[in-house]
């Protein structure tokens, strides 16, 4: 297993990944103001998602009543229909 340690593609994999490391560890700043830029977003995204769902409460109860006027013309139809015959 030493041995395979000391492979070249071991020690390529090994740079790439301590390359990543490195401009991880060196952005640290930067990463954490896209967090908490991310985090803002998402506020605002939860709080757009709220403000629909209100919305949609408020024009469910519009579409209940709105079906239900329909509901009272066709019966109001039906009536007419059975008078005038």
């Amino acid at each position: 297993m030493a041995d395979a340690e000391n492979t070249p593609e071991h020690d390529e994999a090994e740079n790439v990944g301590l390359v990543y490391l490195r401009r991880i560890d060196a952005h640290p700043d930067s990463i954490e103001r896209k967090l908490n830029e991310v985090v803002v977003r998402l506020a605002t995204v939860e709080r757009d998602v709220a403000a629909m769902r209100v919305r949609l409460d408020s024009l469910d109860g519009r579409v209940a009543r709105i079906e239900g006027r329909v509901d009272l013309q066709r019966e109001i139809a039906k009536l007419v229909a059975v008078l005038e015959s």
